[in-house]
């Protein structure tokens, strides 16, 4: 007995000195279990609404989750993690057990919901080993630890024990922006929420939840893209302790004793030579607890603990094991066990679930020199190790995922169309990245520089030309794009003329009109109120044949702006036709010497009948084929008549006319018998003949005259 004692003494004395010498590698802290924070469920089970490991359980309606089940518990909390698809999942799952996918969150990155800004979220189902299967994300050697520099890690396909096989793994960020929130830092409380699960039920869960500042990749040997400082990004720190870059955050949470004792870690990757009198600083955003771990091609650098400055995690870090009962795994189920059995359930012990407050621990960093878009974090990978020890081997792993990674904000401003006559307004779009970024359009600008006025609405229509700038924001605080955009407007007009003005006349009575435009394949259309156009109003020279106002207009076909121009179109009346007749010529033949003389005075009265005026050619009728009057007399009727080419007429008629004398005719005086002796003497005989003869008379004739022949 005594000897056994003996050994046993020995063997504890053993264990403590280990424990002892060891202690830096074996430092972890104590943390808390389950409970709600920021309205997200840190309680072991998946689903919103209830909270079944909570203590006490609570089905409260309004706690957000993973995911949604109304059958579960219904309420108005929600689903992180997308579910769609969720049946055809299933289906790949049971017909392939190493099948293997990736979700994200259920809501565009940087979504408000409520008080909360939900950043990102993945879920990813990792392969197993379980049977003949090969998991192709493995820790291959024997010599893999955390605070090794990633790329010394062997990694490819392999087999790895069943309890450190990893089915489901979670991450999710939210910011909590809550009143309460705000008064506890004005920019709210970021919070981080993880979750796994193993082939392997036995209640023992060793995860390392390691985020890296970079997009991480993973080319089926080893990770590429993990930062350049030993395979990392370190924190580095001004002499205050202010951060000027934020680098990778590690979280260990360890269950032993099936589960019941949540111990945990949080580690940052930084350079040992910034470990020296870092406590006292006095802008430090943490405190470090003393371990600082570094491994393989790692030295500088390595992984320090942190608490919170001036505390420590146990308020701050939460994490729980579903301990009592199994609970509802994902909606396309999950794998437990060695032949990797689908399961709907989680069974007890399998499933663990944490929150950390990134605030609290000093974690809600970025680059001093990064804008407000850059990226929260970056790539999210899931680990686990052989047991608690930090710098145990590491067995399997998952990922890497992007997480956290903010892809800056983006926009294209688009004008669906020139300002014209046609088209007066323009439609403006934008095409934002991420899509549910947030549109403002202002302008359009009064100098081309600076923003106009705000226009609301994603998609305005405007009616302005000028320079319209489009804004993208995302719900991160200051994280916006900005594009310019200019509306053109072609409104120019036409070039039209419709030509001089036109006359219709009686002898002209339609016209071509003689438009013109200088404006390129314009189309044509004449119009009117008060004339007519006989054929080709489409053209430049329509035919038209009555007064009144002509219109052509003259469309631009590339801007359809019109424009128009006038031709006034008179109707002349018709000239009247004046004529000159003569009075009737009544004349004595006696008044002519002879017939030539008739008849020269015939042409002279014919010339005196005379036409002007009208329109167009005059035609005379009424003097052709006359023949004067004879001397002894007679009467020739003109009848004078004048027609134009419009068919105006007129006419007059006067006559020539030429009397015959009377007949001549002689008187006698009675005979004069007398006796010589009447008469005195010869001469009283002579005066007495002289009256005898005086009574001699002639009358009629023209101018007729007598001889008296023989003497007394």
């Amino acid at each position: 007995m005594k000897t056994i004692v003996h050994k046993r003494y020995q063997y504890y004395l053993m264990v403590l000195f280990m424990l002892f010498a060891f202690h830096p590698y074996l430092h972890s802290q104590a943390i808390s279990g389950a409970a709600v924070q920021a309205n997200f469920g840190i309680d072991a089970d998946v689903y919103a609404n209830k909270e079944q490991f909570l203590v006490p359980p609570t089905v409260s309606g309004i706690y957000d989750d993973w995911f949604f089940n109304s059958a579960f518990a219904n309420g108005t909390g929600q689903n992180v993690i997308d579910q769609t698809n969720a049946a055809g999942l299933k289906t790949s799952i049971q017909a392939n057990n190493n099948f293997t996918f990736e979700k994200r969150m259920s809501k565009p990155k940087n979504t408000m919901v409520g008080n909360f800004l939900w950043i990102d979220a993945v879920y990813g189902r990792d392969g197993n080993s379980t049977q003949s299967n090969s998991d192709s994300n493995t820790f291959s050697g024997n010599s893999n630890k955390n605070g090794d520099n990633p790329t010394t890690w062997a990694l490819g396909s392999g087999s790895i024990p069943q309890k450190d096989d990893i089915v489901d793994v979670y991450g999710y960020l939210r910011r909590d922006l809550s009143p309460a929130a705000l008064a506890v830092n004005p920019n709210g409380i970021l919070w981080g929420y993880g979750g796994a699960s193993k082939i392997s039920s036995d209640g023992n869960s060793h995860f390392d939840f390691e985020f890296f500042r970079t997009e991480v990749s993973f080319n089926g040997s080893a990770l590429v893209g993990t930062g350049s400082q030993a395979g990392h990004t370190a924190w580095t720190f001004d002499a205050t302790g202010k951060i000027l870059v934020p680098g990778d955050v590690l979280v260990a949470i360890d269950f032993e004793n099936g589960g019941t004792k949540p111990l945990g870690s949080v580690r940052v990757w930084m350079s040992s030579a910034d470990i020296a009198n870092f406590n006292s600083r006095p802008d430090r955003p943490f405190d470090l607890t003393g371990v600082f771990d570094q491994g393989n091609g790692a030295p500088p650098y390595g992984y320090a603990e942190i608490k919170a400055k001036g505390g420590g995690i146990l308020t701050n870090v939460f994490a729980v094991v579903n301990v009592t009962a199994a609970t509802l795994g994902p909606p396309w189920g999950t794998l437990e066990g060695s032949q990797a059995s689908f399961q709907d359930n989680y069974k007890a012990l399998q499933f663990t679930e944490f929150g950390i407050n990134l605030t609290a621990l000093g974690l809600d960093s970025r680059n001093v020199n990064q804008g407000p878009c850059s990226n929260l974090l970056g790539s999210l990978i899931v680990k686990t190790r052989s047991s608690s020890s930090f710098t145990a081997e590491l067995k399997d792993f998952s990922g890497p995922y992007l997480f956290g990674n903010i892809t800056d904000v983006a926009v294209e401003g688009n004008v669906s169309n020139p300002l014209t006559c046609n088209n007066p307004t323009a439609t403006l779009t934008a095409t934002p990245t991420p899509p549910n970024a947030t549109i403002k359009w202002y302008g359009p600008s009064p100098d081309g520089i600076a923003d106009g006025p705000f226009i609301p609405g994603n998609a305005p229509v405007v009616s302005v030309k000028g320079v319209y700038t489009v804004y993208a924001y995302t719900n991160l605080e200051g994280c916006f794009a900005k594009k310019t955009v200019t509306v053109l407007e072609n409104k120019e007009l036409p070039n039209v003329n419709a030509g001089e003005d036109k006359a219709l006349t009686c002898l002209i009575t339609s016209i071509k009109l003689s438009g013109s435009s200088s404006t390129p394949n314009a189309t044509y259309l004449w119009s009117t109120l008060d004339g007519n156009i006989v054929s080709d109003g489409t053209t430049l020279t329509p035919t038209i044949d009555k007064a009144g106002t002509y219109t052509l207009t003259v469309t631009d076909p590339i801007n359809g702006c019109k424009k128009a121009d006038d031709v006034v179109v008179t109707s002349t009346p018709p000239t009247p036709i004046d004529i000159t007749c003569p009075e009737d010529n009544i004349k004595s033949s006696c008044f002519y010497a002879d017939q030539a003389a008739v008849d020269a005075a015939f042409d002279t009265f014919k010339q005196s009948f005379t036409a002007s005026g009208g329109n167009g050619t005059l035609t005379i009728t009424g003097l052709e084929n006359l023949t004067p009057p004879a001397l002894c007399g007679g009467t020739v009727t003109v009848n004078y008549n004048v027609t134009d080419s419009c068919g105006l007429q007129k006419s007059c008629s006067a006559t020539f006319t030429i009397t015959a004398p009377s007949a001549v005719t002689a008187e006698a005086p009675e005979a004069v018998n007398a006796s010589a002796c009447a008469y005195a003497d010869q001469a009283a005989l002579d005066a007495a003949f002289e009256t005898f003869k005086a009574g001699f008379k002639v009358s009629g004739g023209c101018d007729a005259k007598g001889e008296i022949q023989g003497t007394p």
